[in-house]
């Protein structure tokens, strides 16, 4: 699934979520470099745990994360889990298993 990201100045980038990248090279070896924050725990801006990185939206060509996309909600059932995308640069490893997210989510 693409999707249109439109930027000042530039003409529109086209960008791909990493897993179906991956799916479909069959290769993971062109990873972005640094960490792979998928399926890290999400913290707020207070420390709390509200939910997982659930994918990345990357350039095709470069795997350049632009955005992450987040499955909020600890809720076993998903009452009230919803899906939200932050800008990658609003993302931060804290450790080996959490994200710190510097916005309001």
């Amino acid at each position: 699934m693409s999707h249109l990201e439109s930027t000042p100045l530039h003409s529109p980038n086209i960008l791909e979520l990493l897993s179906e990248i991956e799916q479909r090279d069959n290769d993971s070896s062109r990873d972005f470099t640094g960490t792979d924050p998928r399926g890290f725990k999400v913290l707020n801006t207070t420390g709390n745990d509200v939910g997982k990185v659930e994918d990345l939206y990357v350039d095709p060509n470069t795997r350049q994360p632009r955005y992450a996309l987040l499955k909020l909600g600890n809720h076993p059932l998903g009452i009230h889990n919803r899906q939200v995308l932050v800008d990658f640069d609003d993302v931060a490893v804290e450790d080996d298993e959490h994200v710190r997210v510097k916005v309001s989510i």
